[in-house]
Parts: structure tokens; sequence; C-alpha cells
């Protein structure tokens, strides 16, 4: 299985695609979209069609989306949400 791993972020988004064989892991490949300036509408397009240029180069199987903790709660650690 081929999973994709995103970081988000509306400047710079991270991603990066394994291999899964069991419990074997193999890196396939990894990046960075940028969204470069201009207004907002402007800069989620352009994290838009490079990510959609990703998904189209390594068709993933599965997507993991990783989340940051709430303002209230910025004790805990990142923890990857599966889409």
């Amino acid at each position: 299985m081929r999973v994709l791993g995103i970081d988000p972020g509306l400047v710079n988004m991270g991603w990066g695609v394994i291999l899964v064989n069991g419990s074997r892991l193999t890196h396939v490949a990894n990046g960075v979209c940028k969204s470069g300036k201009g207004d907002l509408a402007q800069r989620l397009l352009a994290l838009h069609d490079q990510l959609v240029a990703v998904i189209a180069e390594f068709a993933p199987d599965a997507c993991l989306l990783l989340t940051s903790p709430s303002p209230r709660d910025r004790t805990r650690a990142r923890k990857p949400s599966v889409a």
C-alpha cells in the first residue's frame, strides 16, 4: 500500500510518500508545496494545485494528515489523522 502523509501549512505544506509492505516501510518521495505570495485564495489554490500534482504522480492508496493540538491543549503531541 502506498501512503501519502501531509503536514499542512498555509505557507509550506510538507508531504511524504511511503510504501507499506507488511511491517516493512520504504521511503518513496517527499517534498514541500509552497504557497507563495498573494491573498489567501491564491495561496490555497497554489497549494491545491501542487498537492493534486503529487497525488497524480504517486497515486497513493491512503492519506495521513497530521493535525496540530488545539490552542487550549498545547501540551499534547501532534497526532496523525487518517483520511
